[in-house]
């Protein structure tokens, strides 16, 4: 996308590793889309869903403004992106319709990677923080999993990796610590609970009771739920 403006470029490059600058003044419409994506990402991950929606809606307008469906696409996929950082499904309606409309490859490569179908994604055209991941779940193990999701540098982009191994159920309890140790640092409580209920239905799962009633004390002091 080498015509995009730095602004729109960085609404977008977290979860589609786009490039592109442009040495213009950049148009409103595009700083307000750009500004109010961001909101909207931090109120999603922090739990604020109710002003999460607001922004989003806001940016969506924003776009729509200029009539760029290709840039309104990647607003859809950004959403996706955090719906699944934070294990939450993904419909991917709207995206799908406007993909009818202006067909993209990459676009449609990276909602199929989104989505986890991965048996369709084409790793060429994949961001390049996700390609080495890619490969290594095709044919890695877990602890090669694990090192490889350790590895890629943006916070939110790991948290995606970690939620598509727990679709494709190819995750184990270190796993589930790199997302929880992210979603800490990054002060994302969203996601945080998400992984916290993750990691103690492992431990049930597996006999664990102590350390799944220690991740229950701990989710009843963050969400403030009396017992």
């Amino acid at each position: 996308m080498k015509n995009l403006s730095r602004c729109i470029t960085i609404v977008v490059v977290v979860c589609l590793g786009l490039g592109g600058c442009a040495s213009k003044a950049v148009p409103q419409w595009q700083t307000a889309s750009f500004n109010h994506m961001e909101t909207f990402k931090q109120h999603y991950l922090a739990g604020d869903e109710q002003n999460a929606e607001r922004y989003f809606s806001k940016a969506i307008a924003d776009i729509k403004k200029s009539g760029r469906i290709d840039i309104l696409a990647k607003g859809y996929l950004t959403k996706y992106a955090i719906q699944a950082a934070t294990l939450e499904a993904i419909s991917g309606t709207e995206f799908l319709e406007i993909n009818n409309v202006r067909p993209d490859r990459i676009n449609m490569n990276f909602y199929t990677f989104l989505t986890g179908t991965f048996d369709t994604v084409d790793n060429e055209i994949l961001p390049p923080r996700y390609k080495q991941f890619i490969v290594t779940f095709q044919d890695g193990t877990i602890n090669e999993l694990n090192r490889d999701i350790a590895h890629i540098k943006d916070p939110l982009s790991r948290l995606i990796a970690v939620g598509l191994t727990i679709k494709h159920r190819r995750y184990n309890e270190a796993t589930l610590k790199i997302a929880l140790n992210t979603a800490s640092v990054e002060g994302w409580k969203k996601a945080l609970v998400a992984y916290l209920k993750q990691i103690q239905s492992l431990y049930e799962n597996t006999g664990h009771k102590q350390k799944a009633e220690q991740i229950q004390k701990q989710l009843n002091i963050i969400i403030n739920k009396e017992k």
